[in-house]
């Protein structure tokens, strides 16, 4: 089977280990910087043949407005062509974590089988197991007090909100979540974990300005410049 990584993470390293004890032959774009085996030849993106590959990955954010993908192995950016999946083969899988708008362009007329891994609910919780944990590692290794006893604001009450607000709970931290929607408020209140609503403007001044962390798991801009100066 022919394989071709465009992009990708630390997670895609794991299945590319995993292919190679396969015997897969594996292409890889955006991975200069990787610490994968003499098996994995490291391309250039001007030097992928669609047409060549069974097996297809992009990483997890999918495909950015620019056509920009992820590449945290490379110092380069990495830009696809809008029209780079076209000549693939009837019958490739595409693998990509989400569904974006340029994505969703580029595949409109592909004939492949095209998987959002996101949409997978167990894969759904391992990352977002594996994102808290990082994102508890962070706080370690960048803060000089102990997440024990620290004031920890977290926004958004999502999948990865409560992995981080179950799991800092758990280390001794004084959670406040911050939401927006009455029933992630209702769960809240029920497990008796501080809340409050983030469209109230005195609370959200309040938390932050005693908060020792704070972690925005929603997708836009919740701590603006009004916030930071307060």
């Amino acid at each position: 089977m022919k394989t071709l990584f465009l992009g990708g993470d630390q997670r895609y390293l794991e299945i590319i280990k995993h292919f190679e004890d396969k015997e897969y032959e594996i292409d890889v774009v955006g991975y200069e910087n990787a610490p994968i085996g003499n098996k994995v030849n490291k391309i250039e993106i001007n030097n992928v043949n669609i047409g060549l590959y069974d097996i297809i990955f992009l990483p997890i954010g999918g495909v950015k407005e620019n056509y920009q993908i992820e590449c945290v192995f490379s110092d380069e950016k990495v830009v696809l062509n809008k029209d780079i999946f076209n000549g693939i083969k009837e019958k490739s899988l595409i693998f990509t974590g989400i569904k974006t708008k340029r994505l969703s362009e580029m595949l409109e007329n592909v004939k492949a089988n095209v998987t959002y891994l996101l949409d997978d609910k167990e894969i759904l919780k391992e990352n977002s197991v594996a994102t808290a944990e990082g994102t508890i590692g962070d706080i370690i290794f960048n803060t000089n007090h102990t997440i024990n006893g620290s004031n920890i604001f977290i926004l958004g009450y999502g999948n990865i909100g409560k992995e981080l607000t179950d799991k800092l709970i758990g280390l001794g931290a004084n959670v406040t979540v911050g939401v927006i929607l009455f029933d992630d408020f209702r769960k809240l209140m029920e497990k008796q974990i501080n809340c409050i609503y983030t469209f109230n403007q005195f609370l959200m001044e309040k938390i932050i300005s005693n908060s020792d962390v704070i972690i925005n798991t929603v997708p836009k801009l919740i701590i603006d410049e009004h916030y930071l100066k307060s």
